[in-house]
């Protein structure tokens, strides 16, 4: 598997995409997982504090 090189600015634009609240799930943990072995990687930790609001604020609205 190859990485995906970032390219800024281009890739700092607010893009819209459809995923499955299963598929959150599962980049938020992976995220999480990347964390626990680099605490460093500042930008895992930003993703994924986006990540579970969204996974949060869902969650209430089903609840409901």
């Amino acid at each position: 598997m190859k990485y995906t090189s970032l390219k800024l600015p281009q890739d700092e634009r607010e893009i819209s995409i459809r995923l499955e609240m299963a598929d959150l799930k599962i980049l938020h943990n992976a995220c999480v997982d990347i964390l626990r072995e680099l605490p460093e990687m500042i930008g895992y930790h930003r993703i994924q504090v986006k990540l579970n609001e969204i996974i949060k604020s869902n969650e209430n609205v089903t609840k409901s």
